[in-house]
């Protein structure tokens, strides 16, 4: 599957380390990036972490965002895993899942 991006403008732009911020873009998580979330202890710390890691952006940007921000882009970013194509496989009767795929196929 191709690995998307989605921009978000930022309510209060933020400058850090020298650098404006006024759009963040995060990418699709990898399974990369969700093992590197178990160094980080606080939920609150794995956030900002995984933020920073799908965006590219320092992650002391993070820490000048304003709250609506920081709930924007974690919203985003619930939204980007959603759009995950799956297909699930149920049981005959319908009672459980017997599998999930991903529908996306490779031109490759």
């Amino acid at each position: 599957m191709p690995e998307r991006r989605e921009t978000y403008t930022l309510i209060d732009p933020v400058t850090f380390d020298g650098s404006t911020y006024t759009q963040i873009t995060m990418r699709t998580p990898r399974g990369k990036d969700l093992r590197q979330m178990g160094e980080y202890v606080t939920p609150e710390d794995k956030a900002f972490a995984m933020l920073a890691a799908l965006s590219g952006v320092p992650i002391g940007v993070f820490d000048e965002m304003l709250q609506p921000d920081i709930d924007a882009l974690a919203d985003l970013l619930t939204k980007m895993k959603a759009k995950v194509p799956t297909k699930l496989k149920t049981s005959s009767d319908g009672s459980h899942i017997v599998s999930i795929s991903n529908q996306a196929k490779s031109t490759a």
